[in-house]
């Protein structure tokens, strides 16, 4: 036997999501705190007129979801307006400026000149394989071997280098 008796009226819904109006609400009485509460929801309440209901109505709703949630909304409210709001800084003082200035200045001089050492090691490093013996030795090898190729145009290593692009001089007849 069901001994849950069916209340009456209307059923009892989740409601309308007034959530974010309430929110709204709480967050004009964080920046107006001489804001009550029924003011606040009157201002939110008057920015529209498409509610589907009578002004009354939609304040009254207001009135009853703020008693229940209206410690939470102004709660986050705050939070919101913290997160929101401009850090407090120190003046400007000109000896600050110049200061992070030469601070500035001083490390961009400190990188340029490991730039230029790093830059100078691989000038050295240029200048010992320019002079190292086992260059000397290939370059050498290969203006024999290009000496030695004019005589014998027609061997097939000659036409295979001419071939590769490696002899720009015009083939003997």
């Amino acid at each position: 036997m069901h001994t849950e008796r069916r209340g009456r009226g209307r059923p009892r819904g989740e409601g309308k999501k007034d959530s974010e109006y309430l929110a709204k609400v709480a967050d004009l009485m964080v920046k107006n705190p001489s804001l009550r509460p029924t003011t606040a929801m009157k201002q939110i309440v008057h920015q529209r007129n498409d509610w589907g209901c009578l002004d009354d109505s939609v304040l009254r709703r207001f009135q009853v979801k703020w008693r229940q949630s209206g410690e939470i909304q102004m709660a986050a409210a705050v939070r919101r307006q913290r997160a929101s709001a401009p850090v407090q800084g120190r003046d400007i003082n000109i000896l600050d400026v110049v200061t992070g200035l030469e601070h500035a200045i001083t490390t961009i001089h400190k990188v340029m000149l490991q730039i230029g050492e790093g830059l100078r090691r691989w000038d050295e490093a240029i200048v010992a394989f320019q002079r190292s013996p086992t260059l000397k030795q290939w370059a050498d090898a290969l203006k024999r071997l290009d000496e030695g190729l004019k005589h014998f145009p027609d061997t097939p290593i000659a036409k295979w280098i001419s071939a590769a692009g490696g002899d720009q001089r015009p083939q003997r007849q």
